[in-house]
């Protein structure tokens, strides 16, 4: 909260913006969101003047432009591509604030139909201007190596049953997802892993769409040194490998290591970065290193918003050893997870059913009703070995914190 404070002090910039909409969205927000993602991203205020001011948004509003704001992002005829952000409330000097971080893409957007970049003086339409638009797309290509693309690259070296499966996987997210009627060469080109060099010609599917689709030998023709094998049932290293997938620099041959230790489990990834040093999970702007990545994943369903992996990992850490994992950024991404040796199987969560049980408790639950819920008889094993934890970890709050064994006590999830 107090890094929002100090953003919206600092006044618009090349990467702040601010939009009154106190009882409806600015007609011209979705051309800063397009100009965002067109350049080096930024931070989007709702409820704030252009000037600083605070005057806040209505309440009974809220939830409105919320959907408005998220539904038109959805929309490829508002945004194209269609963009995967997400809208916060908060509230800064007693007012409702809506904030969006608005991550840079690895595509060209359009907003309406027009390109917009961003500038010290707000967003302006290149769409006419060829000069300003090739430097945009070669800027792009160069930025992100999962856009590099491979002309010679066939349909056919693809692994079309796997593109089956994620139809389904996309169907089961959104019961009328685009995906769903499109042919492969389609769900291709609308998921960013087939483009057209404007300034070249050349056109084919990119090493994103290699790495999803390709068959081994076309992966390995592509990335000689890139493999990367991981079965893991565990939440904290799904998230962790995730995160490897979707944030590494592919052109870099440095590997990828997991190294489990006794204490600890120390992971290594070749990086972009942007900063130097370790993040604070929850006071961080996250940066997409493969966002054409990262937004598939969000479409099927195995990512959530950018930089929820680290936060992800950070809350269930604490669930099973009791101690903060470490996250430090340079051009190789170290994570170290503490490990507790004391820790056993009967003194934590199990990983399926923790998911369930933080949907369940969206709206405030009683202790009998997430019991009842899980099918536990036994309360004691649920209070000791599920209900604890949870609360240890910040992933469940009590609804009356003062009164932590009020027998109207309630828990409720804020985990996105």
């Amino acid at each position: 909260m107090e890094k929002l404070k100090q953003i919206i002090d600092g006044g618009e910039s090349i990467t702040v913006e601010f939009k009154q909409s106190k009882g409806k969205l600015n007609k011209d927000v979705f051309e800063t969101v397009c100009a965002f993602l067109n350049r080096n991203g930024g931070h989007l205020f709702l409820g704030v003047r252009d000037d600083g001011e605070i005057i806040g948004i209505k309440d009974e509003e809220i939830e409105k432009i919320k959907k408005e704001f998220v539904t038109s992002l959805n929309n490829s005829n508002k945004i194209s591509p269609t963009a995967y952000i997400s809208i916060t409330g908060v509230e800064i000097k007693g007012k409702n604030v809506l904030y969006a971080y608005i991550p840079e893409s690895s595509q060209v957007h359009k907003c309406s139909g027009k390109i917009y970049d961003r500038n010290e003086d707000g967003d302006f339409n290149i769409s006419e201007n060829t000069t300003l638009l090739s430097n945009m797309y070669i800027r792009k290509q160069s930025t992100y190596i999962e856009n590099k693309i491979f002309p010679y690259a066939k349909l056919e070296d693809l692994r079309t049953d796997l593109i089956s499966r994620i139809r389904q996987m996309a169907s089961n997210q959104r019961d009328n997802h685009p995906w769903i009627s499109m042919d492969d060469i389609n769900l291709l080109k609308s998921a960013g892993l087939y483009l057209l060099d404007p300034q070249t010609g050349t056109e084919g599917i990119t090493l994103a769409g290699i790495l999803l689709f390709g068959k081994d030998e076309l992966i390995r023709a592509a990335l000689p040194h890139h493999r990367t094998d991981a079965i893991l049932r565990n939440k904290i290293f799904r998230e962790a490998v995730s995160n490897m997938l979707i944030h590494r620099e592919f052109s870099n041959p440095y590997p990828a290591k997991i190294i489990i230790e006794k204490h600890r489990v120390y992971i290594e990834n070749a990086t972009k970065s942007r900063i130097i040093g370790e993040i604070d999970p929850f006071n961080f702007s996250p940066y997409p290193k493969n966002p054409v990545l990262a937004k598939f994943f969000s479409e099927i369903g195995w990512a959530e918003e950018l930089g929820s992996g680290i936060r992800n990992i950070f809350r269930y850490t604490k669930i099973y050893s009791g101690a903060d994992p470490k996250f430090i950024e340079d051009d190789v991404f170290k994570t170290i997870i503490p490990l507790d040796e004391q820790a056993t199987p009967q003194a934590t969560i199990e990983d399926d059913r923790t998911h369930d049980i933080l949907e369940f408790c969206r709206s405030p639950k009683s202790r009998k009703e997430i019991q009842d819920y899980l099918g536990i008889k036994d309360r004691r094993h649920f209070s000791k070995n599920i209900l604890s934890p949870l609360l240890r970890g910040g992933l469940l709050k009590l609804s009356i914190p003062s009164k932590p064994t009020s027998p109207n006590q309630k828990y409720y999830s804020e985990v996105n």
